[in-house]
């Protein structure tokens, strides 16, 4: 970090420093060495206690059973119960990660965050047991306060459900690491506009639009049944998304008042603008549509792989129609309308590939 503070400090290249990688104990729930053994017998932290007891509506199904059946304060096993050794082992963990990235800080205090291979419902040892999965956030928020976020490495098809659950705590939406199939792009507008996440990094960059075989998918801990892993990610269709989403980024000064949708949460779905909705509806394709509202009849929308319509939500006023509809991108900031869109265009509205419009709506009785 005292090199990063010399050779980067003054242009800030480096925005963010991941402490570790993956980390946690594979083979068992905990550590046996004696020391282990030792500090397990010993009190669990007090405040650890009352901060998970305070945040039990968020906890696993499990762990929130044993705490409530375990004792108010002892050792691990007395509070914790059948959990005892994951949420030993997930709490050592963290405060050593922590004691890591607070010296970091020391030298130069720029965000810090962890990642993690999630447990996919499998038994501690089976995966790296005392990482920051989702169901032991709150672990890991009490122990490590140095850190800015703990991120999911996702290869499931569980996307969504994982993302939302790294969402608790006020822990901001991290992916350090993802697949290159053909949910990539869909998912990368869908974590900016409904999570506004600070990253969607697939994993093997440089390897998109090439298959994943069986072995590759084991070794990176993937889900290697989902369907999705046959299909790779169009490069150009990737690049377009990211494009667009840059623009509208630029545009907005951030994430503004952004939202959006995904086909893996069902085929028809809303946007909700102001004085009108959006109605999404999705085909077998891996789809999303991003709205960016800027006024109350008027919002940017991306979308890939969606058709779409519109009704009023202005009470009194039930009908709603276009003013206009233009396609076109943003450069240096500023919008540049490429077609003005009518007839056909507009009464059967279609997204394909990445697609960004400007949308002007009115309501009226």
């Amino acid at each position: 970090m005292a090199h990063l503070r010399e050779y980067d400090g003054g242009t800030g290249t480096v925005v963010l420093v991941q402490v570790e990688n993956e980390c946690g104990l594979m083979g068992a729930a905990r550590d046996h060495c004696d020391e282990a053994d030792r500090l397990f017998a010993e009190q669990v932290p007090a405040g650890l206690v009352a901060f998970m007891r305070e945040h039990a509506d968020g906890l696993a199904a499990d762990v929130a059973a044993a705490l409530a059946a375990g004792a108010a304060e002892g050792t691990w096993e007395e509070v914790f119960g059948p959990v005892a050794e994951e949420m030993f082992q997930t709490y050592y963990t963290a405060a050593y990660v922590d004691a890591v990235a607070s010296a970091g800080k020391d030298e130069y205090p720029i965000p810090m965050a962890v990642n993690c291979w999630l447990d996919k419902g499998h038994e501690p040892g089976r995966f790296p047991t005392g990482g920051p999965n989702a169901r032991v956030l709150e672990i890991w928020k009490w122990a490590a306060p140095s850190l800015d976020a703990c991120g999911p490495d996702i290869y499931v098809r569980t996307f969504c459900d994982d993302c939302d659950n790294y969402r608790k705590l006020g822990n901001p939406l991290f992916i350090p690491e993802t697949a290159t199939h053909a949910y990539a792009a869909p998912r990368a507008i869908w974590t900016t506009g409904h999570h506004h996440a600070l990253c969607f990094s697939p994993f093997g960059f440089e390897e998109m639009g090439e298959p994943f075989d069986d072995s590759v998918g084991v070794l990176f801990g993937m889900d290697t049944s989902d369907p999705a892993l046959r299909t790779p990610q169009n490069v150009d269709e990737y690049r377009a998304a990211m494009e667009e989403l840059a623009g509208l980024f630029w545009y907005a000064g951030g994430y503004g008042n952004m939202e959006a949708v995904i086909s893996e949460r069902g085929k028809k779905q809303t946007l909700e603008l102001g004085n009108w909705v959006l109605d999404v509806t999705f085909g077998d394709t891996p789809g999303a549509v991003l709205a960016l509202p800027v006024s109350d009849d008027e919002a940017f929308v991306l979308g890939m792989s969606a058709n779409f319509f519109w009704h009023s939500a202005s009470e009194g006023k039930p009908h709603c129609d276009l003013l206009a509809c233009e396609d076109g991108r943003f450069v240096d900031g500023m919008w540049v309308r490429d077609r003005r869109l009518n007839g056909d265009e507009t009464t059967m509205p279609a997204f394909e590939g990445p697609t960004l419009l400007r949308l002007k709506t009115f309501c009226y009785a």
